[in-house]
């Protein structure tokens, strides 16, 4: 074999081959030991495809270069490299096979370029094949080189030891389940570029304490923020849309700010954030979502706008601290159970604008001392 014109890393190329250190550059020397023990790789320029199983089972493998002359990592290429530390995927890969990378247990760091979607997987670039790091919980550090533009489903779901992700200006979404259940992952700063952040984006990232939601962003999808450690969210002006229990499960929470810019606050987006305290409802607001505040236990004080035209089932439902509120004269209808088991409820003002109360709204109706309504449930 002429190394000095390689092209291509053949399938399953070094399998019972006796190499401790292969480098496959100019010189075209390969020195040669046991096999078992190769530790070291140099893939050199000119290369453009790593075959299937090429380095699979090389448990003292610990440092590959990729050149960024390849353009394809094949199906379980560097599979059980149980030793191998850290990877660096170069801008010019566009295609990552299935289990390329599986079993790859050691693996604490990861430096991902390209001008591709990051795949539908765990981390890919223009095309991923499944479980491409089947023993992916390890990692600690991700870095998503700039260039890349989106972070889509899954991309890096499940990383249980993740503790920190570099995301580029160049990124203008984060999709579906990208980052969930990282339970390690602490803060996340979001780039100015993001325009949208996918349904269940950090589902149950439980450590999660801090996250720079930038004025950017338009859109937070369903379940996004679902179980984390957040204290404080600054949602940005530039948000229309509060998706489906966005925030539920965030027991930490105790202050959030919703911009004037937002007209929805979907069913149970803030439900049993135990230690939120007070809210301000914008007047952009037209609908309050069922169980939107259901079970803040914490929750004294809610300001609704006029502009709220409809409070959902159990919109403020266990909210056991809540004594008083105000419904404006742009309300028609209240939701089911909307304020029941508020037992500290107190005083409630409701406008002759009401057209509909739902079964059991101020559930139990004895704790309140005073009521001005026009119907009755």
């Amino acid at each position: 074999m002429n190394l000095c014109s390689l092209r291509k890393i053949k399938d399953n190329l070094w399998r019972n081959r006796v190499l401790a250190l292969a480098t496959l550059a100019g010189l075209c020397v390969a020195t040669i030991c046991l096999w078992v023990r190769l530790a070291f790789v140099l893939i050199p320029d000119g290369v453009n495809s790593i075959g299937d199983h090429a380095f699979e089972g090389r448990l003292f493998l610990r440092s590959v270069t990729v050149p960024n002359s390849v353009t394809n990592i094949g199906r379980y290429a560097f599979a059980m490299c149980r030793n191998l530390k850290s990877v660096t995927i170069p801008n010019s890969v566009t295609s990552i096979g299935e289990g390329a990378f599986w079993g790859c247990s050691g693996i604490r760091s990861m430096t991902i370029s390209g001008r591709f979607a990051l795949g539908d997987g765990y981390f890919g670039i223009k095309r991923i094949g499944d479980d491409v790091i089947g023993c992916h919980e390890f990692i600690r550090n991700i870095t998503i080189a700039d260039g890349a533009t989106t972070v889509v489903i899954g991309a890096f779901a499940g990383i249980r030891d993740l503790r920190s992700v570099t995301i580029p200006d160049s990124v203008t979404s984060i999709g579906d389940r990208a980052f969930a259940g990282c339970p390690r992952l602490p803060s996340v700063k979001i780039p100015n570029s993001v325009t949208n952040i996918g349904n269940m984006a950090f589902w149950n990232c439980n450590r999660l304490t801090s996250v720079t939601i930038p004025n950017s962003v338009t859109s937070i999808g369903d379940e996004a923020f679902f179980n984390c450690g957040l204290t404080s969210v600054t949602i940005p002006g530039s948000v229309t849309r509060i998706g489906r229990e966005t925030f539920l499960c965030c027991d930490d929470l105790s202050s959030v700010v919703i911009p004037n810019s937002v007209t929805n606050i979907g069913d149970s987006a803030f439900k049993s954030c135990e230690n939120l305290a007070s809210v301000t409802i914008p007047n952009s607001v037209t609908n309050i979502g069922d169980s939107a505040f259901e079970s803040c236990k914490n929750l004294a004080s809610v300001t609704i706008p006029n502009s709220v035209t409809s409070i959902g089932s159990k919109a403020f439902y266990r909210c056991s601290k809540l004594w008083s509120v105000t419904i404006p004269d742009s309300v028609t209808s209240i939701g089911k159970n909307a304020f029941g088991e508020c037992e500290n409820l107190h005083f409630v003002t409701m406008p002759d604008s009401l057209t509909n109360i739902g079964k059991n709204a101020f559930d139990p109706i004895a704790s309140i001392n005073r009521v001005h309504k026009n119907d009755s449930p």
